[in-house]
């Protein structure tokens, strides 16, 4: 609720502080409950409902954030506002949110939880080129991956001189060498077989 809490970014841009280590612990108690029963994708949206109702209507983050309100009457009037249909996992994280009155933090684990599902929700990629490429071109890179792999990528850029050219990307565990240096090592190995 009315929490002081000394603020600092890392290099990163995240936060150091107390509050940033206490918003990561909620949202990452909730990924691993929310995967393991296969409901993920509810409790998102779920959590994605509730931040909505939170900025559309102050009333109820007043409500919600209000000392002199039992905390049955707030787990009641989150209940009320999903008809009683929120999955018993978001339901049990968002009592345990409010019975140690972190309510006033509620906006933040929720964005933390989102952020680490499209993280989880992300593809893997490593881009391995000769040269560095522009900003526009690993932009597009980014995007024809992620239509190709039909989920959203993370791609990492390395470069290697030695492959010459072309483009080596690593996805998972899975290698597709389009670089000049293993073209021209196909060919070898073939004209040896051929000859």
């Amino acid at each position: 609720m009315g929490e002081t809490l000394s603020v600092r970014l890392n290099r990163e841009g995240t936060l150091t502080n107390n509050k940033g280590s206490i918003v990561r612990a909620y949202a990452q108690d909730l990924l691993p409950l929310a995967a393991t029963e296969g409901i993920l994708e509810r409790v998102k949206d779920e959590l994605c409902y509730l931040r909505e109702l939170l900025i559309s209507i102050p009333r109820l983050k007043e409500f919600l954030n209000n000392p002199n309100i039992s905390k049955d009457a707030k787990k009641g009037i989150l209940s009320e506002l999903f008809n009683n249909n929120l999955s018993p996992v978001t339901m049990n994280h968002l009592s345990l949110i409010i019975d140690e009155e972190r309510q006033g933090i509620l906006i933040d684990i929720i964005d933390e939880f989102l952020r680490q599902v499209r993280k989880v929700e992300k593809v893997q990629v490593i881009a391995i080129t000769s040269e560095p490429l522009t900003d526009e071109t690993a932009k597009r890179l980014s995007q024809e991956l992620s239509r190709a792999i039909g989920k959203d990528t993370d791609l990492e850029l390395a470069i290697d001189e030695t492959i010459l050219g072309g483009i080596i990307l690593r996805i998972g565990d899975r290698i597709i060498d389009g670089s000049l240096s293993g073209r021209l090592q196909r060919l070898g190995e073939y004209l040896k077989k051929s000859i």
